[in-house]
C-alpha cells in the first residue's frame, strides 16, 4: 500500500481525485495548507498538493511556500494541481477555459498526440515562467479544430503559457487548471481523462492501476443513460421523466395573480468545475409555448386535468406577448421580455404562439384566443415578401416611424456562395411585402409556413394555404442547398414537418415527393445508433467552422455527434405528423427509432437540473455528452425548455396518442 501525503486547502472537501486514490489502496494522510510549516515527507511513497476545489487557485503564506518548495525538492514524487506558485513555476493569472482545450503531446492508455480533452467551463492558471526542461504533456489550443483531435497537429506550435500539464523536474509533475473534480465536471472524452488520471496515478505510485470502477463512479458523480428497446411503456416512462425535469428542476414558475405562468429558459452552457450546472432565467414566449403544448398533449395522455392547467396557464403568459396596437405592428409578436421585447422571429412565433393553440383546435378543442391567432398570423403575412418567405428577423427600431431592421440569411459570394448572416438594413415595416424575403430556409421558414397551413386547415382562409405554397416552393427551389444555419441536418430535419403538411393540404404528387427526397437524403445521415448525425455537405452552413459566433457542433463530416437544440428535437413531432398525413409504416418506424435513440440517451442523474434532460450535443459512439464547444451561447451541455425539452415530449406524446389522433387528418388534398 503506497502512503501519500495529501495537502488540500484550509477549507477541506472531499473530490473525485481523493476518492480515486483510495479506491486504488493508496493510504491518504490528508492536511491542510496550513500545516505545511511542520510537515515531513519521509516516510510517504508520494506528495499531492491539490488546489481543484477551490474557485481560487493555492497560494501560500511565505512560511507555507518555503515548505511547499521544499517537498517539491525533495526527492518524493509530487502532483501539483492548480497552484500559482511552486519552485521556479510562476503562473500569476488565472483565466476560464470556456474555449480553450487541452491538446495530449504523449501516448498513455487511450491517449495519443494531439488527442482533445473537454474540461468543459474550468479555471486554470497561466504559466508565466517554469523550467526550460520541463516536459509539455498537455497544451491548451483556443477553439481547436477538431473533433477528437487537432486537426494538423504535427504542424502545430504551442507557446509555453499554453502549458496545462507538464513534468517540471524528475519528481514533480504539474497542472495548471482544475482536476480534482473531473467526474463530477464531466469531462470528456471520459475514456482520455480516465486515461490521464491513470497516468497520474503511474507518476505518483510507479504502479498501474485497474480503474474499471470509474465508470460507476463517474455515473454515479455526473450522469448515465439507460438503453431502450423501444416500447410505448418506455417512450411513456420517457417522456414522464422529461414533463417531471420542468418542475423538479424549477423551470416551470407558478402562476402570477393573473392566471399567467412561465418557463425560464433551460440550463446554461457552462459546466463548472465541481459541476454545478445553472439555470438560465430568461423568458422567451417560444419556450413557453412549445412547453403549453407538451402540457396540452399530456392531458390528453393521461387524463391529468393538472397538466391541462398548466398549459391553459402558459398560454395566458403567451397572448401577452401578441401586441394589440392601432398601427402596422398590430399582431406582432414578441419573442421575450426585455432584450427581446422589440424582435420577431416567425419560427419562434409559429411553435410558441400558433401551434400550441392551432392544433388544440384540429384535436376537437375551441380554438384559445382566436382573435389574436388571427392577428398574428395576418402581421406575419403582411411582413412576408413576394416569394412567399420572411426575413430571418425583424427587430423594431424605431416605434414611432415604424421602422424595422432585418436580420437576413443569404448567399456570400466571397465564400463561392456558402451560407452568411447579412441584413441589417432599416426601412419601414410597409416596404417588407413588396420585396423578396430570402432566406431560404427551413430553420427560418419552415414552422412558420407549416403554421400556416394548419391555420388553413383550422381557419378555411386561402391566403394562408397560398402564401405557404409559394414560400416552401421557393425553398425547395433551391434543396439541396437550402439556406443552412447550422447543417444541412438541420435543414432536412426541419423541412419533414412543412413538407408533410404541404402535401396534406394540396395533395400533389409533387409535394409528396419532395417529402419523399429531404427523407431520403435525411436517411444518408443516419447512424446505427438510430441517430441522424449532423452533416454539412461542402460546409456551406452559416456556422460550419464559426468560433466566435453561433456554431456547429461537427468540426467534420462523418463525426459521430447528434444535435438535440437544432436537428434530432424536430423530428419526433415532424415523423409522426408524416405518418397522420401519408399513412406510411415507414413514418413510424423511423419515429420509433428516433424515440428509441433519445430515450436511450435521456440523462439520469442525481442534478435535478439535468435527471430526465437531453443536452444539445452527444457522441453516438461514445455514448456521452460531447460534441465542438465553440458556439458563445449553445454548448453540447445547453439544455433549452422549449425548442428540446417541449418538442421532444410533443411528438412522443403524438406517437403514443396515434390511435385517437389520426382521424383529425383525413386525407391529402382534401377539403376542410
Amino acid at each position: 500500500m503506497k502512503k501519500i501525503l495529501f495537502i488540500t486547502p484550509e477549507r477541506f472537501r472531499e473530490s473525485d481525485l481523493i476518492t480515486v486514490l483510495r479506491r486504488v489502496g493508496c493510504e491518504l494522510t490528508l492536511v491542510p495548507k496550513t500545516d505545511l510549516p511542520g510537515l515531513d515527507a519521509s516516510g510517504y511513497d508520494a506528495i499531492v498538493l491539490s488546489g481543484g476545489t477551490e474557485n481560487e487557485p493555492m497560494t501560500f503564506t511565505p512560511a507555507e511556500r518555503e515548505a511547499a518548495d521544499r517537498l517539491s525538492r525533495s526527492g518524493v514524487r509530487m502532483f501539483a494541481e492548480f497552484c500559482q506558485y511552486l519552485g521556479s513555476i510562476n503562473c500569476p493569472n488565472v483565466e476560464s477555459t470556456r474555449y480553450a482545450r487541452p491538446i495530449a503531446r504523449f501516448r498513455y492508455g487511450e491517449i495519443t498526440e494531439g488527442d482533445i480533452l473537454d474540461e468543459q467551463c474550468n479555471t486554470r492558471v497561466v504559466h508565466f515562467y517554469a523550467s526550460a526542461d520541463r516536459l509539455p504533456l498537455l497544451s491548451y489550443r483556443s477553439n481547436p479544430e477538431g473533433f477528437y483531435s487537432l486537426k494538423n497537429f504535427a504542424e502545430a506550435e504551442f507557446p509555453a503559457s499554453a502549458d496545462a500539464l507538464w513534468t517540471e523536474h524528475e519528481t514533480l509533475l504539474f497542472c495548471t487548471f482544475r482536476l480534482a473534480d473531473f467526474a463530477k465536471g464531466c469531462f470528456a472524452p471520459k475514456r482520455k481523462w480516465f486515461s490521464l488520471v491513470g497516468f497520474i496515478l503511474l507518476w505518483l505510485t510507479g504502479e498501474r492501476h485497474d480503474l474499471s470502477f470509474l465508470d460507476a463512479y463517474y455515473a454515479e458523480a455526473a450522469y448515465s443513460t439507460v438503453p431502450c428497446e423501444g416500447t410505448d411503456l418506455e417512450f411513456a416512462q420517457t417522456v414522464e421523466r422529461a414533463m417531471d425535469w420542468h418542475e423538479k428542476g424549477g423551470f416551470l414558475l407558478p402562476p402570477d395573480g393573473t392566471g399567467c405562468r412561465a418557463v425560464l429558459e433551460g440550463v446554461g452552457a457552462a459546466v463548472l468545475p465541481d459541476g454545478t450546472h445553472s439555470a438560465l432565467h430568461n423568458y422567451t414566449t417560444v419556450s413557453t409555448g412549445e412547453t403549453a403544448l407538451a402540457y396540452y398533449l399530456k392531458s390528453l395522455y393521461t387524463g391529468d386535468g393538472a397538466a391541462r392547467r398548466i398549459s391553459d396557464e402558459l398560454l395566458a403568459s403567451g397572448r401577452l406577448h401578441i401586441a394589440d396596437a392601432a398601427d402596422a405592428t398590430d399582431g406582432w409578436g414578441r419573442s421575450g421580455d426585455n432584450a427581446w421585447w422589440n424582435v420577431c422571429y416567425q419560427d419562434d412565433d409559429a411553435r410558441g404562439l400558433l401551434f400550441p393553440r392551432l392544433l388544440r383546435a384540429l384535436y376537437g378543442d375551441e380554438l384559445p384566443d382566436e382573435d389574436a391567432v388571427r392577428r398574428n398570423l395576418d402581421f406575419l403575412l403582411r411582413t412576408t415578401g413576394r416569394d412567399g418567405l420572411r426575413v430571418a428577423r425583424t427587430e423594431l427600431v424605431d416605434d414611432r416611424r415604424l421602422l424595422i431592421q432585418t436580420f437576413e440569411i443569404e448567399p456570400d459570394a466571397a465564400r463561392d456562395g456558402k451560407w452568411r448572416w447579412g441584413g441589417g438594413r432599416t426601412l419601414p415595416i410597409a416596404e417588407l411585402a413588396g420585396q423578396d424575403g430570402g432566406s431560404p430556409s427551413a430553420h427560418y421558414n419552415g414552422y412558420y409556413l407549416a403554421s400556416l397551413l394548419l391555420a388553413y386547415k383550422v381557419l378555411g382562409d386561402e391566403k394562408y394555404r397560398d402564401t405557404a405554397v409559394r414560400g416552401l416552393e421557393t425553398i425547395m427551389a433551391h434543396f439541396p442547398n437550402t439556406a443552412r444555419e447550422h447543417s444541412e441536418t438541420q435543414e432536412l430535419c426541419r423541412l419533414i414537418l412543412p413538407l408533410s403538411y404541404l402535401y396534406w393540404v394540396t395533395g400533389e404528387e409533387k409535394h409528396r415527393e419532395w417529402l419523399y427526397a429531404v427523407t431520403r437524403s435525411l436517411l444518408e445521415k443516419q447512424h446505427a445508433s438510430g441517430a441522424f448525425i449532423e452533416w454539412d455537405t461542402g460546409y456551406n452552413a452559416c456556422c460550419a467552422g464559426a468560433k466566435d459566433g453561433e456554431s456547429s457542433v461537427l468540426a467534420a463530416n462523418g463525426d459521430p455527434v447528434a444535435d438535440m437544440l437544432y436537428s434530432m428535437n424536430w423530428l419526433p413531432f415532424a415523423l409522426i405528423q408524416a405518418y397522420f398525413i401519408t399513412h406510411d409504416d415507414m413514418f413510424l418506424i423511423l419515429w420509433r427509432r428516433v424515440c428509441t435513440f433519445l430515450a436511450s440517451i435521456q440523462l439520469h442523474s442525481r442534478d435535478r437540473l439535468i435527471d430526465g434532460a437531453w443536452p444539445r450535443a452527444f457522441d453516438v459512439e461514445q455514448q456521452e455528452v460531447y460534441g465542438v464547444p465553440n458556439d458563445v451561447g449553445w454548448s453540447p451541455w445547453s439544455i433549452e425548455c422549449g425548442w428540446t425539452m417541449g418538442q421532444i415530449p410533443i411528438g412522443f406524446y403524438c406517437g403514443l396518442l396515434r390511435d385517437r389522433l389520426l382521424a383529425f387528418y383525413g386525407r391529402p388534398g382534401e377539403a376542410r
